[in-house]
């Protein structure tokens, strides 16, 4: 009987709050019907770009540094343009910078004019422009000591539905004396050695926008140049490049590469082909910890030689620590065009043998960061270099260089270390060095073995940047006007660099180089300029 009295009173109590959930009978109601609803959706995450805390180094050129370093016998001086930072998954930046423009202009001892300006402003929604122009003009104690460096760069971008349009053009002229002579016995005049080089190159290449949807990825590339000097010197090159890869997955990639240039130097003598063409299929695969690619190209070039040229590399981060260690081999051509020789030692003799040097590099490579905000990075190579351009002063007046090449093999360490406190200050140190053996000359003309740098970047106030640097290159080896080896004096070269900024637009610079008034030869009889100062104003716009 209880029992029956506490199943009435849930009954009463529930039947309300049932009652409550009802809805109107005149809704619509389904009844014992099904709807199926498909999408196809294909999730797609912008990835926003993320501040690195831990300083890093910038990924080691796998090239072979040793062609690439050259100091300038005027003062040690460099200029570097960087490229524009653009944002790759965030679409297109919208902001106004509120002056893109900038003029730079100086003056000092030694003769010195300086000028340097940037052009950006020039941009809408469907294109963007650029130009920068640079001059620096030197003259120093010894007769006919003097250098002049003009250039003008220009870049613009195209963008239509389909495709992203890109060309740059660059044009420079680089002036200069042989006055790397005995002046006691030779009286020459100003038309006798004076040089100039002018170089015209154009660079094209386009993008498909699609590029980021499809598995096909490509990104051809032309260029064409003329290069000319005196004693009727002119070089003419065509060149391209149409990469392609294929994406399998997230972790492998298919790449083709073909590219090839044709180069013509006429001068005094016959015209002279230097040309290269090349065929590279690999592939690459990645994934948490491990990196690597496989690269083998076959070549063709002067006079139809042929070449297996591999490209193997390998990386692996440890898990628990940042450390990266990676290894592999790598084998290049480097053309030795008129171009390229003239670019390192501007006081070449107009004719000279062309050859083009093969690199083989075998290579362990390591990386990572130390306390904080250490970084630093450590390589070690074997090197096989057939063909490889040396120096040697033989003309009657000594004052141009011709080319000797030499097979030789190398053992080289590399290092680098940069230390960096967020806006406060930085260092940084790196050096090269390369034991050169199994060569049929004495000596690696005219290349260092050692080269050393150090630099420091500092902004103790408001306003106000301190840059310095360090340099020293050592192991140089030539042959003098009597016949005797020996070993350059060691090279060391202090400088720095200081700029206040007064206002937004209006800034005070002051650049010295050489402060150890050290009269240096990079190239045998040629010296450097001495103690060098120039300051000047910027100005935004």
């Amino acid at each position: 009987m209880q029992l029956i009295r506490l199943f009435i009173l849930f009954i009463f109590l529930v039947c309300p709050i049932l009652l409550l959930g009802q809805t109107k009978g005149d809704d619509t109601v389904i009844n014992s019907n099904t709807i199926e609803i498909l999408q196809s959706y294909k999730p797609k995450v912008r990835q926003a770009p993320k501040p690195i805390w831990i300083p890093q180094l910038a990924a080691t050129d796998t090239t072979h540094p040793f062609f690439n370093y050259l100091v300038p016998q005027q003062s040690l001086y460099y200029t570097y343009n960087s490229e524009l930072l653009r944002p790759l998954a965030l679409g297109k930046d919208t902001l106004i910078i509120p002056y893109p423009n900038y003029i730079k202009v100086g003056a000092g001892n030694l003769t010195t004019l300086f000028l340097d300006a940037g052009m950006g402003g020039f941009t809408s929604t469907e294109y963007e422009s650029y130009f920068h122009i640079h001059h620096i003009s030197q003259q120093g104690a010894i007769k006919f000591q003097q250098t002049a460096l003009s250039g003008l760069e220009a870049e613009g971008r195209y963008h239509s539905q389909k495709y992203d349009w890109h060309s740059t053009l660059n044009v420079e002229r680089n002036q200069y004396n042989y006055y790397g002579y005995d002046h006691k016995l030779y009286d020459l005049k100003s038309d006798s050695v004076r040089q100039t080089y002018t170089t015209v190159k154009v660079i094209a290449d386009v993008l498909s926008k699609a590029n980021e949807e499809q598995f096909l990825k490509y990104h051809p590339l032309v260029t064409a140049s003329i290069y000319t000097a005196r004693y009727n010197a002119f070089e003419t090159g065509l060149g391209f490049i149409a990469p392609f890869s294929y994406e399998k997955d997230t972790q492998i990639q298919y790449v083709l590469n073909v590219d090839g240039t044709m180069n013509y130097l006429k001068n005094d003598s016959a015209g002279k082909f230097n040309n290269f063409l090349e065929l590279e299929p690999g592939v690459r695969f990645h994934n948490k910890n491990f990196r690597m690619h496989a690269y083998l190209s076959a070549a063709v070039s002067k006079n139809g030689t042929t070449h297996i040229l591999p490209d193997l590399i390998a990386k692996y981060s440890l898990s628990n620590l940042p450390i990266t260690l990676s290894g592999g081999i790598k084998s290049s051509l480097q053309l030795n065009t008129y171009q390229d020789l003239t670019t390192e030692n501007p006081y070449l003799t107009t004719i000279y043998t062309t050859k083009q040097t093969r690199l083989d590099e075998i290579f362990i490579y390591i990386d990572g960061n130390l306390l904080k905000n250490l970084s630093y990075e450590a390589r070690t190579s074997w090197w096989n270099m057939k063909n490889l351009s040396t120096y040697i002063d033989t003309t009657g007046d000594k004052n141009k260089f011709t080319v000797v090449y030499d097979t030789v093999n190398s053992i080289s360490f590399q290092f680098a270390l940069k230390y960096l406190v967020a806006n406060t200050w930085s260092a940084s140190l790196s050096g090269d060095y390369y034991n050169y053996f199994n060569g049929k000359q004495e000596f690696v003309w005219q290349q260092p073995t050692l080269k050393v740098k150090a630099t420091i970047n500092v902004n103790p106030i408001k306003n106000l940047a301190i840059n310095g640097y360090f340099a020293v290159l050592d192991g140089i080896h030539v042959i003098d006007e009597n016949k005797k080896v020996k070993n350059l004096n060691i090279i060391s070269d202090i400088g720095a660099n200081v700029e206040y900024w007064y206002k937004n637009r209006l800034s005070f610079f002051l650049q010295l180089n050489n402060i150890l008034n050290s009269n240096y030869e990079r190239w045998l009889g040629y010296q450097a300029y001495g103690f060098n100062a120039y300051g000047g104003i910027r100005l935004k716009f």
